[in-house]
């Protein structure tokens, strides 16, 4: 997939999150969220998160509680947010109607 980084997903970003991984991918154009085992030598989950561009770097915001990226193909910036209201989940039954996502909600061309 042609791996260009892994880092951990602060706690603060997420509740139902907690002790993840973000995978950015060059070849295959997505993000992958990991969910390790204890001794993070095997993995207990993974979600592909389709980008749709070249992830070059991927920075996590505190202030803003988003994901920065640096998408090669296009020369932009992506921002990723979690869209969910946490107040709407009363149990971890309603993660199965309910499902948390990232999602892309804009991106800046850069001049070249």
């Amino acid at each position: 997939i042609g791996i260009s980084q892994i880092i951990k997903i602060p706690n603060s970003f997420s509740k139902l999150w907690q002790n993840n991984y973000l995978l950015s991918s060059l070849n295959d154009q997505s993000l992958y969220r990991i969910k390790f085992n204890k001794n993070i030598d095997g993995i207990l989950s993974m979600e592909r998160i389709y980008v749709g561009s070249r992830i070059r770097d991927l920075k996590y915001f505190k202030k803003a509680n988003v994901f920065i990226l640096a998408l090669e193909d296009q020369v932009e910036l992506g921002i990723l947010k979690l869209e969910i209201e946490l107040s709407s989940i009363a149990s971890v039954d309603d993660l199965t109607t309910k499902n948390p996502s990232l999602s892309l909600i804009t991106m800046f061309p850069l001049s070249k």
